[in-house]
Parts: structure tokens; sequence; C-alpha cells
């Protein structure tokens, strides 16, 4: 392998290292922000009571108690008007999701849904943990698929550079024999000699496919001769019996003494 060769792979190399170093930064920069929003939430729940029962009055008349502990989430059902209603906030929420961080229910849409009912005022800003958890599943999932695309692009440059290196070495290879044999004589001699040994090898193996074949075929010429000859022993077989008996039949007729000629009919002897 020539130096320049060595040194395109050098540098190759180098830019592969300095993408993995980057995806580790990037990588570590989202477990910070994730443990950063642990620490929020779980100061959060400490500061909430293990179970309490908050009794808010919506529309008048109507009561709403929800149960809390610790590890639930603070929203409840209106069964008539099919709204959510948020207990930390105080206000109705548009639409819940689950979080991809946690698995958590945080609010998508910050405006509430009860001002054209005169349900009273509302706080329609979201919980700084649950904006800080959205944004942590969107870079979450922003640095998967970043990292899944990298990974394969990576993956193609190294077969790539394999395939590189494997065909290099097959050239160098080639070119030190070919140098070796020129400077060599006695090489040459040996090279010409197995170069002929393997074109004879060849020359017997398709001779040797061509016999296997015509084995093949007299094997099957030999087994058709054999069932037409015992075909043939058969049919004699049978005329012999034949021939045996009407033998046997004209002896009769000739100890009996009756004329041969009244009693031959058709090859056959029959009596009188």
């Amino acid at each position: 392998m020539s130096q320049k060769d060595w040194t395109k792979i050098q540098v190759e190399f180098s830019q592969l290292y300095a993408i993995i170093l980057s995806i580790a930064l990037v990588f570590l920069t989202g477990q910070t922000l994730l443990a950063r929003y642990a620490d929020i939430a779980s100061s959060s729940l400490r500061s909430r009571s293990v179970l309490f029962v908050k009794l808010q009055r919506i529309c008048g008349c109507v009561f709403f108690v929800a149960l809390l502990d610790a590890g639930e989430h603070c929203y409840s059902l209106e069964l008539e008007t099919q709204r959510v209603w948020d207990y930390a906030g105080d206000n109705y929420v548009h639409r819940l999701i689950q979080s991809k961080t946690d698995g958590k229910l945080v609010e998508l849409n910050q405006h509430c849904s009860h001002a054209d009912v005169g349900c009273g005022s509302c706080d329609c800003g979201m919980d700084p943990g649950f904006s800080e958890a959205l944004m942590n599943s969107k870079v979450e999932a922003i640095v998967n698929e970043y990292n899944e695309l990298l990974t394969t692009q990576l993956e193609n440059q190294k077969n790539s550079l394999l395939r590189e290196v494997e065909e290099e070495t097959k050239r160098d290879t080639s070119e030190a024999v070919e140098k070796a044999l020129a400077h060599n004589p006695k090489l040459q001699k040996m090279q010409a000699k197995l170069d002929k040994c393997l074109e004879e090898l060849k020359f017997l193996d398709d001779i040797n496919d061509n016999l296997l074949r015509n084995k093949e075929i007299w094997e099957a010429k030999i087994v058709e001769i054999q069932e037409r000859e015992k075909k043939a022993v058969k049919q004699k077989d049978a005329k012999i019996r034949e021939l045996e008996e009407q033998l046997r039949d004209l002896m009769l007729c000739i100890e009996e003494g009756n004329p041969t000629t009244n009693g031959i009919e058709d090859g056959r002897v029959s009596p009188s």
C-alpha cells in the first residue's frame, strides 16, 4: 500500500473519530437535560402531599372531587361536557399527550376551553416542568433520529472502506507477485510449470466429467438391454412350451396309429 493511500485512510478514520465524538457530546447533553427535569419533577412532587382531596366549584353548582397521590396525574374528566380539568393549574385543558421521556400526561394546548361559559378566570400558563418535559421529548426524538441516520451512514462508510482496503490488498499482492516473478527466472519457470499443471488438471477434470456422464448413459442402456433380453427369453420360453405341447400331441397320435396329415391343423395336432 502506497503512502498516499495510507494517508487517505488515516484522514477518513480521523473524520470518523470526530463524528463519534460529536455524537457522544450530543448524548451527554441530552442526559444532562433529562437529569435536570427529573430533579424538577421530584421536587414538585415532594412539595405536594402524598394523598389529598381537592374540591373545586365549577359552573355554579357542579362539584368535582379528584383523588391525587404522588405517582398519578392531576386531571379529571367532566362527564357532561367531556372536558378535562387540571387541578394543578385550576383550569380546563384542551388536549393531553403522553411525554416520551417519563410517560406522564402533559397539556398540549395552553388555552382553556371554559371562557365562553363564564366559569371564572383561569391561568392558561403551562407548568415549567411540563414545558421542559415537552422540550426534552422533542430533543430526544431528534437525537434518536439523528443517531439512527448517523449509524446507518457510518455503517455504509465502514463497509465502503473495508471493500477499498480489500481491493487495495489484492492489487498490492498481485503486483508483488508479478515483481517477484520478473526478477527471478527460476520462479518464472516454476510458475509456468504450475500453470501447465493447472491446465492439465482442468483437462483431466473435464474428461472425468465426460466419463461419468457416459457411464450413466451406458448404465441406462445396459438396463434397457437387460429388460429387452428378459422379454425375449420369456417369449422363447412360451414358444418352447407351445412346441413341446404340439410334440406331445403328435407323439400321442403316432402311438395311436392315426394319420398325421388329418390331425395337424394350423400348426397344432388335433385328435380325429
